[in-house]
């Protein structure tokens, strides 16, 4: 009976036993048989290519992940610490911490934590954040890109982003009626020569430049960019500026926000500067640009820098085909370096004056904690092209750190203004309202 009672238990703990291994059986080889539905073509193309590279295997079982850790080794070196996407959908490859930490060291990774946006700029162990726009289909598509805060960066590299840009109609327009203003009015696109690269901030490879003969001339540009903070091409046209002339173009562009309308102006005293327009609101379709006010802009500069406004002329017009998008993850991947005060200064000096280098320079005094000097290069900024929403939203960062409320909601309005959908803008003012409220 005993012998009996002890069988019983025994066949009951063996038949536990079995119906445990075979569950764990199940889930082991349901995982197993996945990841072999999942590797096998990447597999099966390896294997057909025994010759393949280590990176062009690592491309056929990693894609566009692989492609992007090693643009990001690339980049940033061995000893830097990066700031990544968090571990979560629609960057579940790029957050990861086993594939960041395999492809990447021994590079140090930050993980992203909820307020870490706010510590970025005093958080020195960070050098670099990396931008990621995401894979997977969610419902909601503005899910996409990261990072969605703003990043003070000294550079910014990207894959490479082709852009397409049709010109027409470039002109210098005049309400005058003297004679003068005809030969103003005249289409640039018509004479000779193409607009040429004439100051640039950029990595980029010319694919095709030149005129395309439809109804009216059209001058078609395609260019490739890795880098861009500003790209001018431009032509000499020597023109005396007077009061109520603008500068005007049609455009059509394959990406929105990537082009703006460009003019130089030569002062009395020889210093040159540049102004610049709106970019493009809308792709693949045409919209015409416009720097209005010219005169006015010229001498509010010509004030603020101690420049005589008699005798100002127009050197040059053109299209600034390099301008950065709204938020830099819409270049979908990429590597940002943080701006840190490093030792550049004479990188910022150029014989032109223009609004990236002033803002440029406001980061850098920004990064040293010089408010007051960080102020004076965007206010400059400013004025060389007020329809940039960005420099109004850095002029309000620094008057609210002046503690100047009212200044500050200003500028983040102005920003609101000009580009509505960038959330961050409506964030930030909402954060100066809230503490002004409490206070």
């Amino acid at each position: 009976m005993q012998l009996s009672d002890s069988f019983k238990r025994l066949f009951m703990r063996i038949r536990f036993l079995a119906i445990v291994g075979g569950v764990l059986l199940w889930i082991a080889t349901s995982q197993v048989v996945e990841i072999v539905k999942w590797s096998l073509p990447s597999w099966e193309t390896i294997l057909r290519n025994p010759s393949a590279s280590y990176d062009q295997r690592m491309m056929f079982q990693w894609g566009t992940d692989y492609r992007f850790m090693a643009f990001v080794r690339d980049n940033i070196p061995p000893d830097a610490c990066f700031l990544t996407s968090p571990w979560a959908a629609p960057w579940v490859n790029q957050g990861n911490f086993l594939l960041l930490a395999y492809f990447l060291s021994p590079r140090r990774i930050y993980y992203w934590e909820p307020g870490v946006e706010k510590q970025i700029e005093t958080n020195k162990v960070i050098t670099h954040v990396l931008v990621a726009w995401g894979r997977g289909t969610p419902t909601d598509r503005r899910v996409f890109g990261w990072p969605k805060f703003p990043v003070i960066a000294r550079e910014f590299v990207h894959f490479p982003t082709e852009r397409e840009v049709f010109l027409a109609d470039l002109s210098i327009g005049s309400l005058s009626s003297d004679a003068s203003s005809k030969i103003l009015g005249t289409n640039l696109v018509l004479s000779p020569p193409l607009l040429e690269s004439y100051l640039s901030h950029s990595q980029k490879k010319i694919n095709e430049h030149r005129t395309l003969d439809f109804d009216s001339p059209l001058e078609y540009f395609n260019l490739t960019y890795t880098r861009n903070s500003y790209d001018y091409w431009t032509k000499v046209v020597n023109v005396p500026l007077r009061d109520r002339v603008s500068i005007r173009a049609r455009m059509k562009a394959n990406i929105r926000h990537s082009v703006n309308l460009i003019t130089e102006v030569r002062y009395a005293n020889d210093g040159l500067a540049v102004f610049g327009s709106l970019p493009n609101r809308t792709h693949n379709s045409w919209e015409t640009l416009s720097i209005n006010d010219l005169y006015q802009k010229a001498k509010r500069y010509g004030l603020a820098k101690g420049w005589p406004s008699q005798g100002m002329e127009i050197t040059r017009i053109g299209i600034n085909p390099g301008l950065p998008l709204e938020m830099p993850y819409l270049e979908r991947y990429g590597v940002m370096e943080l701006e840190r005060g490093q030792e550049r200064e004479r990188e910022l000096e150029t014989r032109v004056d223009c609004a990236p280098t002033f803002l440029a320079r406001g980061h850098f005094h920004r990064a040293k904690n010089e408010i007051k000097e960080a102020i004076a290069s965007y206010q400059l900024a400013e004025i060389l092209n007020p329809e940039d929403a960005w420099v109004h939203f850095y002029l309000g960062e620094m008057y609210w750190r002046q503690g100047k409320p009212i200044r500050t909601i200003e500028e983040y309005q102005k920003a609101i203004k000009l580009e509505p959908g960038i959330a961050w803008f409506h964030l930030a003012l909402s954060e100066v309202y809230e503490e002004e409220n409490e206070a």
